[in-house]
């Protein structure tokens, strides 16, 4: 009895659920709670739920959606008085003897990297944009075609292949710093080579980062599927439990996308992009593709197509 008041009492002092949202009312609730309230980690499940028809949604891209307003609103209502810079940076490595000029390939007929540079023209938090590039035929390129942008040619040796990510976006941001005088509290990184990704997807990246508590956020797309480990005897399930559940009940693998990653600034290192704690937002599983090959690029091609 005592729990239900509680429970009560809480659900009161967050003022209930919000009429404003059709879909996803308990993740709306649940931001609200950790608005207010400290929430230790749980490793135990509260609850499980069976799918209905009848009750919830299948439609994955309707509940994708609904999450995304839902911390939009959130965001403007509790974090609103928060004055944080946001920088886009979209590190474009162009000299790659596997995928020559890969940035300014044609893609859905313009070049890729436009895809990039328009998602991020087109996110209502991005404050500036830069591009990290290695080959002065993308500086030419972009400053002549995209005025409002900036565009730096990183030095040499960051174009090595066994240069990491962090090295890169942490040269961009000295850059930022150091040389345009630009003081930065977020960092959000586009892979050039993900053009499916949208200017709504930056947008929650920053509104997960500003409404949790974690150093970092990372694009994942959710997977169902069985997966399997090398073992002592063969392959060994990861989850084992979920070898014999129908397909909706299965717990879900989250996969990192690599598309877009959020963090603060004082996280970035040489060695890092996420520092200790991670966020995620989910992305449409078909707008996870990114070109790493002939084939992929053949791929995400005809979905443009479709789009």
């Amino acid at each position: 009895m005592r729990l239900l008041m509680k429970l009560k009492r809480v659900l009161k002092s967050i003022g209930g659920y919000d009429t404003e949202h059709n879909a996803q009312d308990g993740h709306q609730i649940w931001l609200k709670i950790l608005n207010r309230y400290k929430i230790s980690n749980i490793t135990t499940p509260l609850f499980f739920y069976r799918q209905h028809k009848e009750s919830l949604t299948t439609d994955n891209q309707r509940i994708l959606s609904a999450r995304k307003n839902i911390k939009r609103s959130m965001v403007k209502k509790h974090k609103g008085s928060v004055s944080t810079h946001v920088v886009g940076v979209i590190p474009a490595k162009n000299i790659d003897k596997s995928m020559p000029n890969i940035c300014l390939n044609k893609i859905g007929g313009k070049p890729l990297i436009d895809y990039s540079i328009e998602a991020a023209m087109n996110s209502s938090l991005l404050d500036d944009i830069l591009i990290s590039t290695d080959d002065q035929l993308v500086v030419d390129y972009c400053s002549k075609k995209f005025a409002n942008i900036k565009v730096y040619l990183r030095p040499k040796g960051l174009s090595e292949r066994s240069v990491m990510l962090p090295e890169v976006m942490l040269d961009a941001t000295n850059y930022l710093e150091d040389q345009l005088n630009i003081s930065l509290d977020i960092v959000v990184m586009l892979n050039v080579l993900s053009p499916l990704r949208v200017s709504s997807d930056i947008d929650e990246a920053v509104d997960t980062l500003l409404l949790y508590d974690v150093d970092s956020v990372t694009s994942v797309y959710e997977d169902h599927e069985l997966h399997f480990t090398h073992g002592k005897f063969g392959l060994e399930p990861l989850n084992k439990g979920a070898m014999n559940q129908i397909f909706l009940e299965r717990e879900s693998l989250f996969v990192d996308n690599n598309s877009v990653k959020a963090f603060w600034r004082d996280v970035l290192s040489s060695d890092t992009l996420h520092g200790m704690t991670y966020g995620h937002f989910v992305m449409p599983k078909f707008r996870s593709y990114r070109i790493q090959d002939k084939s992929t690029f053949c791929i995400i091609e005809n979905l443009i197509k479709t789009l």
